[in-house]
């Protein structure tokens, strides 16, 4: 198993500085569940960024992929 690493980027970072061992076929599910989580923990907040994205990356800090997470409020957009 190889270390991953997913970092927080929504105009500013957060830096997971620790990983997680994990088998590379679940890298992917891991970022979406991490997101998920994100997303659950601040429902109930004001999120200050409409786009924000978990970036992962591995043991040499090269960028595997990004997953974006974009909010369209297109009610407030479509009467405004």
């Amino acid at each position: 198993m190889a270390r991953y690493f997913f970092h927080v980027r929504d105009g500013s970072s957060l830096e997971d500085e620790d990983g997680v061992e994990l088998a590379p076929h679940r890298v992917r599910a891991e970022a979406i569940d991490f997101a998920g989580a994100i997303l659950r923990e601040k429902a109930a907040h004001q999120w200050p960024e409409r786009e924000w994205a978990v970036e992962v990356t591995d043991e040499s800090s090269r960028v595997l992929f990004r997953l974006r997470i974009l909010e369209e409020d297109l009610g407030r957009e479509a009467s405004g």
